[in-house]
Parts: structure tokens; sequence; C-alpha cells
């Protein structure tokens, strides 16, 4: 989930921060240590870690109007052993 304040006392549910997942993204995989960061000119990069999956990222677009992440591809950083 995503939540906003202007001033970090209030908060207000924005709703899912991923528009949608995508296909090779195990259900249960949780989005930790998140940083979201614009790589290029309308290209946003969520780079993230999953306890059981480990680091990885997203990359795609901010749908300012949603208030969305839509993620266009996943790709991992490293390897479960």
């Amino acid at each position: 989930p995503l939540l906003k304040s202007h001033d970090l006392q209030t908060w207000e549910l924005v709703g899912d921060f991923l528009q949608h997942d995508l296909p090779d993204v195990a259900k249960g995989e949780d989005i930790t240590c998140a940083n979201f960061l614009e790589i290029s000119p309308g290209k946003w990069m969520l780079l993230c870690i999953a306890h059981h999956q480990g680091c990885r990222y997203y990359t795609g677009t901010w749908d300012a109007k949603a208030e969305q992440f839509v993620p266009e591809h996943h790709g991992r950083m490293n390897f479960r052993r």
C-alpha cells in the first residue's frame, strides 16, 4: 500500500503502489527497503528486496493521476542458493 502525508503525523491511504504485478513475480514476494527513482525522463525504477528472493528491480512509468507505479519489466539482481 501507498500512504502519503503533508505533516508526517496524519496519513492518507492512496491505494496499491503497483498498478499490477508481473508474471515472473511469485505470489507473496514482498517489497522491502524500497528505493524509487526516475532513471530518465518518464522512466522510473523501483529497487527493492524480497525477503525470500533477494534484491530485485522493476522499471516502468509513474501514473501521476492514479498515483501508481506501472511496472513494465522485473528483474532479479541475485538468486537464491
